[in-house]
C-alpha cells in the first residue's frame, strides 16, 4: 500500500502564515528522506486553513527541493479554474517535476460559502464549473480538445504549451465525499480519492465501487488498476502509547475543528451555516471517526484494515491544527519507522 503524507498545514494567525509555511516544506523535503511515496497538497482560501493557500505555486517549491518523491493535489478546488489555464499549469508542473504529478480534483468546498463569493462565482455553478473542467483538462493536453463552447467555459487555442511531459498527462483522479460520486466515477471508469469516512462507510464505497464497475463491463485488469490509482484520506497520529496519541490527537483535532468552525460562523452568513449543520454532525467529523491514534501497533491494525478493501493508497494528514511541529515530526517519525515497511 503506497502511503502519501498530505501537507494540510493550518495557521491561525496571519502572524504565522511564513512561519507555518516553512514548517510544511520541510515536512515534505522530510517526506521524501523518510521513504514516503507521495506529498499531498490541499487548496482553502481566506481563513488559513491551508497556510500556502495556492497548491500550484506551492507545488513548484516543493519540485525544485525534491528529486523523486510524488506530489498530488488532494484536490484542487475545480470551480476556481479556468481549464486552459489549468492545463497549461499542470503542463508546466509536469515538465518541472518530470512526471511526478497525481491530479485530484474536486468541486469545490461544500461548506465554505466565502471562498465561492471571494473569487465571485456563484456555488450553484460549482459542478457545472468541475464537470467543464475535467470533461477537457487530458483533451487539451493530447491535442483532441482545441475548440470548446459551454454552458461555463468557452476557448479555441491552437496548441497547449508547454509540451505535457507524461504520456497522456498524469494521472487525474476525482475527490469523493458521496456515494453518488463515487459511482459516477466508477460508470466513467475513473480512479477515486475517498474524503475522510467513518470504516463502514469506507468499506461500503469502496464495495459499491468495485460493483459500479463491474455492472459497466470493466474487466478484472482495468478494475485492478483503477484501485491501484485511488486512495483513501486519513487523519493519524502516533505517539509512544495509545494514551500519549489520544492526549496529542483529541487537543489537535478540537483545535482544528474550533478554528474550522469560527471561520464559518464569520465568513458564512447564517443561512448558509444552517443549509449545511446536518452534513457537519456526520459522525465522520468526529474524534472517533476522524482519527486514527494509538502507538505503533495499534494504529498498524487500523491501517491494515484499510489495505485489505484493496485501495491502492493512503493519504495521511499527520498534522491536524496547529499541532507543534515536535509532535508532527515525531508522528511522521514513528509512521516511516513502525508502520511504514509493513504496507
Amino acid at each position: 500500500m503506497k502511503v502519501g503524507n498530505f501537507l494540510f498545514h493550518q495557521s491561525n494567525s496571519s502572524e504565522n502564515d511564513s512561519r507555518i509555511i516553512d514548517e510544511c516544506l520541510e515536512i515534505g523535503v522530510l517526506s521524501e528522506k523518510l521513504g514516503f511515496h507521495s506529498v499531498w497538497l490541499g487548496e482553502h482560501h481566506f481563513d488559513g486553513t491551508v497556510a500556502y493557500t495556492d497548491p500550484l505555486i506551492f507545488a513548484a517549491a516543493l519540485i525544485a527541493k525534491t528529486q523523486n518523491i510524488k506530489i498530488g493535489f488532494g484536490a484542487l478546488q475545480g470551480a476556481f479554474y479556468h481549464p486552459v489555464k489549468l492545463a497549461e499549469q499542470i503542463s508546466l508542473l509536469d515538465n518541472l517535476s518530470k512526471g511526478r504529478l497525481i491530479v485530484g480534483i474536486g468541486r469545490g468546498s461544500a461548506f465554505n460559502y466565502f471562498e465561492y463569493r471571494g473569487f465571485g462565482i456563484d456555488p450553484k455553478e460549482a459542478q457545472d464549473r468541475l464537470l467543464e473542467l475535467e470533461n477537457n483538462l487530458i483533451g487539451i493536453w493530447n491535442g483532441d480538445i482545441k475548440k470548446f463552447n459551454g454552458k461555463i467555459w468557452n476557448f479555441d487555442i491552437p496548441e497547449i504549451r508547454p509540451k505535457i511531459y507524461s504520456p497522456n498527462g498524469p494521472s487525474v483522479i476525482r475527490a469523493c465525499a458521496s456515494l453518488n460520486s463515487v459511482n459516477e466515477m466508477a460508470k466513467n471508469g475513473r480512479a477515486i480519492m475517498l474524503v475522510a469516512h467513518t470504516y463502514e462507510n469506507t468499506e461500503k464505497f469502496v464495495a459499491s465501487y468495485k460493483k459500479t464497475l463491474r455492472e459497466n463491463n470493466y474487466d478484472d485488469n482495468y478494475i485492478n488498476n483503477n484501485l491501484e490509482n485511488s486512495w483513501i484520506w486519513r487523519n493519524i497520529v502516533v505517539a509512544d502509547t495509545d494514551s500519549q496519541a489520544e492526549s496529542i490527537a483529541t487537543k489537535a483535532f478540537t483545535n482544528m475543528q474550533t478554528h474550522i468552525s469560527k471561520s464559518r460562523n464569520n465568513l458564512n452568513t447564517s443561512d448558509e451555516n444552517k443549509s449545511i449543520k446536518q452534513a457537519l454532525d456526520d459522525p465522520r467529523n468526529t474524534l472517533k471517526h476522524a482519527v486514527i491514534y494509538g502507538s505503533p501497533s495499534t494504529v498498524l491494525k487500523e491501517i491494515l484494515k484499510l489495505k485489505k478493501l484493496e485501495i491502492g493508497g493512503i493519504i495521511s494528514n499527520f498534522r491536524l491544527g496547529d499541532m507543534p511541529i515536535k509532535d508532527h515530526k515525531n508522528s511522521i517519525k514513528f509512521f516511516s519507522k513502525e508502520i511504514l515497511p509493513h504496507l
